[in-house]
């Protein structure tokens, strides 16, 4: 059948001609539909089991045929999908006898609110519609079942997203919703739902960019999510990405696409049956034999942890003779990290692994995960822990390159393995020995843009919470990167401390510095092949400290997984230790009990 009717797909034409789409290409696309049984009998009383149904709402001046691809797919699934044009605010709303309504001039806040309160009455019009036999029959030619109008999902777009979130509030009937990267109205911003709602958003965007997001994310009571799609722009979330695909736009006009749909191919927007299915058995599955790969001082937190909260743990080395303080029962299998066969023999069993392996080995976790995959684990948790991925800022900087490479072979074989990614922030047990935060040994520290910069730390018990938390629900986030930190801090404060501590606070050396700059030297250090400690900490306080990438946590998955906030005295008896030139004795006491 057509994509379009003709007055709307020329109607179409014309409206995206400057992104490169050529006359009669909304005409020439076609959607693949299954014929719908008919007999004698299809005007009789709609019976028999009720189809789930869901309902659909399309961005400010969209009609909701852009949507009809991602509509279908959702239907093969089982569901019924009913998409919703609103008159007066679609750019065009074509009726069957071919007569037309244009959009209205809908541009301010107040215009746009009192349009979303009549989108709000529409679907709750079509919900009441749906509920009688004789309009399924119409729309459902030989359909002989009903629609169940009482449990009823909502997802939109754009402004629809917005609509979902606000019909949720005022009709009962709809249980459930997600939000396609609308920017929110209404009075939901404040008031809140304890339905289930999931927000989806373009790369870049999250709570800090839309305050209306931000104020919204605390009052969903119910079960919420929130997921960014990388590579992805507001344009992405209609069918525009794929009709590109089928028009050759992206190839013709390479940057006009790019903008406008994002660097995604259309057809990569739809998961496969085989990740589906993944997703699902992960879902549903309890995790309780874990795979530990390395030993380290965090990697002796984590088993810590892991058997605290009940998980059955083997570790698996390089040199089993080298470990110390391996608790009872807890199985060492010695492996070689090159070989796949060896750490296929030893993951063999297990359903989840943990590698904890240090920062120089980030990058040769490829054949432990190939090992993984091949033995039938069905959950991975990479190393590294520090800085966010989700901030699209720091998968710009050099160091991280070897971790995004490990994001991507991942995400490559997110079909045969699910995974999630924990970003803490810098180390309490580390980063004061780093000169980008300060210089303890020598009583100096660089002040970049004005010191009360925060950034998050988090102490390796942080970190192990924090992934007992994800073990303990594979299925809450499957390829992404969680947040957790302890605290944030600033330099301004780490200075107050270290003064306080200093048996002459005087004898501080402070200088004023510009992150942009620090970043810029530190990063001509190692174009230069300078990879040193020096250059790596100077790039580090360019980014760090300045606000732009955002390593101060301003959301964290804290709550869900069971991480707690550590306490301010423990940064001072830290901070005292180092100046001491000491282990302060909380930290002492930690380190110990682990090593």
């Amino acid at each position: 059948m057509s994509y379009m009717d003709p007055i709307t797909a020329t109607f179409e034409d014309e409206q995206y001609a400057q992104a490169g789409i050529p006359a009669g290409a909304f005409g020439s696309l076609t959607l693949q539909t299954c014929k719908p049984y008919t007999s004698s009998t299809s005007s009789r009383r709609v019976k028999g089991p009720k189809y789930p149904l869901v309902l659909f709402s399309p961005g400010l001046g969209n009609t909701r045929l852009l949507y009809s691809a991602k509509a279908q797919q959702l239907s093969s699934t089982g569901y019924i999908v009913v998409t919703v044009d609103h008159p007066y605010d679609a750019g065009i709303v074509t009726f069957p006898e071919n007569t037309t309504i244009l959009a209205a001039n809908i541009t301010t806040d107040t215009q746009i609110v009192d349009d979303l309160n009549i989108r709000v009455r529409d679907l709750s019009f079509v919900l009441d519609q749906l509920h009688r036999p004789s309009i399924i029959s119409k729309l459902i030619v030989g359909q002989t079942c009903g629609l169940d109008t009482s449990k009823v999902g909502i997802y939109g777009h754009s402004l629809g997203g917005a609509t979902a979130a606000e019909a949720m509030l005022f009709d009962s009937r709809l249980k459930g919703g997600i939000n396609l990267d609308g920017t929110l109205f209404g009075s939901v911003i404040n008031r809140g739902l304890d339905k289930p709602f999931m927000i989806m958003a373009h790369e870049g965007k999250n709570l800090t960019t839309d305050v209306t997001w931000g104020a919204l994310w605390p009052k969903l009571k119910g079960i919420r999510r929130r997921f960014m799609l990388n590579g992805s722009t507001h344009g992405t979330f209609t069918d525009l990405a794929q009709a590109a695909d089928i028009i050759g736009l992206r190839e013709e006009f390479p940057t006009q696409a790019a903008a406008l749909l994002g660097s995604i191919e259309g057809v990569f927007l739809y998961c496969n049956k085989s990740q589906a299915t993944l997703e699902t058995t992960i879902l549903n599955m309890a995790i309780s034999k874990v795979a530990l790969a390395g030993k380290g001082r965090l990697g002796s937190v984590v088993l810590d942890e892991l058997l605290k909260t009940g998980f059955d743990v083997t570790v698996i080395t390089r040199s089993a003779p080298s470990l110390r303080n391996i608790p009872d029962g807890v199985q060492v299998l010695e492996v070689d990290y090159t070989s796949q066969g060896s750490l296929q023999a030893a993951l063999m069993g297990h359903e989840a692994v943990v590698s904890t392996v240090a920062g120089v080995a980030v990058a040769t976790q490829k054949p432990l995960i190939d090992a993984a995959i091949a033995s039938g684990v069905k959950h991975f948790i990479p190393a590294d822990y520090a800085m966010s991925l989700r901030n699209p800022g720091v998968r710009l900087l050099p160091p991280y390159t070897d971790v995004l490479e490990i994001e991507k072979y991942l995400r490559a074989r997110s079909d045969q393995i699910s995974w999630t990614i924990v970003a803490c922030g810098g180390f309490l047990e580390y980063v004061f020995d780093l000169p980008f935060m300060i210089d303890v040994a020598h009583r100096r520290i660089d002040i970049v843009n004005g010191g009360n910069v925060p950034f998050s730390i988090s102490d390796f018990g942080t970190v192990a919470r924090a992934i007992s938390g994800v073990l303990k629900q594979p299925g809450r986030v499957v390829g992404h990167c969680v947040q957790v930190h302890g605290m944030l801090v600033t330099q301004n404060e780490v200075l107050e401390i270290a003064k306080k501590y200093s048996s002459d606070p005087g004898s501080w050396v402070v200088s004023e510095k510009d992150a942009r700059v620090k970043f810029e030297e530190g990063l001509d250090m190692l174009k230069r092949g300078e990879y040193t400690m020096t250059a790596v900490s100077t790039l580090m306080a360019g980014v760090v400290w300045d606000s732009n990438y955002q390593t101060g946590f301003q959301e964290t998955d804290n709550e869900w997984l069971g991480v707690e906030a550590l306490s301010k005295e423990r940064l001072k008896e830290t901070i005292r230790g180092k100046v001491l030139g000491g282990v302060s004795g909380i930290a002492a006491d930690k380190i110990v009990s682990n090593v």
